[in-house]
């Protein structure tokens, strides 16, 4: 167990210093179309290291909305942070489907459990909630468009949960498994053996919902993992 934990802080330490991979890298695009949305009510789904929290709880802040932020385990205390900024914030330490259905939202940032059980729930829930519902998504961009990763595989309807190891990673120049290399989660999460198919990967939840809701619109920015938008 501690050289899991070594192995991960290893891990943690150079995805934060060689890869871009934070939803939080869209900031400028997220200031636009917060502006154009004018929103009252934002949702996060997925703190992690409080990127694009921070910048989300300054925009709050400014405009006097109101941020709810779900995560069941943040790797970065936000609530320390949040608290010096205001007191019209949420922290939820709980699963996306557990709460959405319970939350006002006029805009949701998507970057929680990235699979296609989780992603179609979560827009489930919105949709039936706010039908003008603003909704960006990270991770619609290889290699998680066509595989789903479980941080929970447990959770996951056995129905939607592929085959899946903890042990593989992705070359992200070829796209192939490797064995405890490559974009590899150390224990952290576990990924599908096959790409592609029925029922994988964040984009395909987005296709599938959007084809079954022609009065949406969906763009995308393939860069640093994709970024989606929905309206």
């Amino acid at each position: 167990r501690r050289h899991l934990s070594y192995q991960f802080a290893k891990f943690e330490n150079s995805m934060a210093k060689n890869l871009l991979h934070s939803m939080s890298h869209f900031s400028e695009i997220f200031e636009k179309i917060l502006e154009k949305c004018s929103p009252q009510y934002i949702v996060e789904v997925g703190s992690e290291y409080a990127g694009s929290t921070r910048m989300l709880a300054a925009f709050a802040e400014r405009n006097g909305c109101m941020l709810t932020v779900v995560d069941p385990s943040p790797k970065k205390d936000a609530e320390a942070f949040l608290g010096e900024l205001s007191k019209k914030y949420r922290f939820l330490r709980a699963p996306s489907i557990d709460v959405l259905s319970e939350l006002k939202g006029d805009i949701f940032f998507l970057d929680g459990d990235h699979n296609y059980w989780t992603v179609s729930s979560e827009l489930n829930m919105i949709y039936s909630a706010n039908p003008s519902a603003w909704v960006l998504l990270h991770d619609v961009g290889f290699p998680w468009d066509r595989r789903d990763l479980y941080y929970s595989p447990d959770r996951i309807p056995s129905e939607y949960l592929h085959p899946h190891s903890y042990d593989y990673g992705i070359d992200l120049r070829t796209g192939e498994l490797r064995l405890k290399s490559g974009f590899w989660g150390v224990g952290e999460f576990a990924i599908a053996l096959e790409y592609g198919g029925k029922r994988n990967g964040v984009l395909t939840a987005v296709e599938d919902f959007i084809e079954i809701h022609p009065e949406l619109r969906y763009k995308s920015i393939p860069l640093i993992f994709g970024l989606g938008v929905i309206v």
